[in-house]
């Protein structure tokens, strides 16, 4: 029982509906009534479901970056604010990242912005991947075609 409590893909649905309304505690009874269980292991299959079915944690106070990444990402340069978050506090890229996504959640205009700025940006590239596709086909048709 215990290869399939590490093994399973979920909790039984009863139980993810009992978590959905918030009673943890009938969720544990359900899962160890389902699939006959200690209460402990019960208790600890449950919060590992809990876990896996969390959503992402919304940050619930302000978040702040340095001043200098904001116009950044105004401009849809998401790597570029992760630079200068990266640099002017002295963390990890990962972290980094993390704090200007939480930024952006905290600021939904900014997000709004981010999203226009990068979507104009991939237009852009696709714009000049086409006229290079046709540029480069003219020449060679001029050239080596016959």
């Amino acid at each position: 029982m215990r290869e399939e409590l590490s093994n399973s893909a979920a909790l039984p649905p009863a139980a993810i509906e009992a978590l959905s309304k918030g009673n943890k505690i009938g969720a544990i009874k359900i899962v160890r009534d389902t699939w006959d269980i200690s209460l402990q292991e019960a208790k600890e299959a449950v919060e590992r479901g809990e876990l896996r079915n969390a959503p992402p944690a919304k940050p619930t106070g302000p978040v702040e970056i340095p001043p200098e990444a904001v116009p950044a990402l105004m401009r849809g340069e998401m790597i570029e604010a992760i630079r200068i978050v990266r640099t002017k506090q002295r963390i990890g890229l990962k972290d980094a990242k993390e704090a200007v996504d939480a930024y952006l959640l905290t600021q939904p205009a900014l997000a709004r912005s981010v999203g226009e700025a990068r979507a104009k940006a991939r237009r852009r590239a696709l714009n000049w991947l086409a006229w290079f596709v046709f540029a480069t086909a003219l020449l060679y048709y001029t050239f080596l075609g016959e």
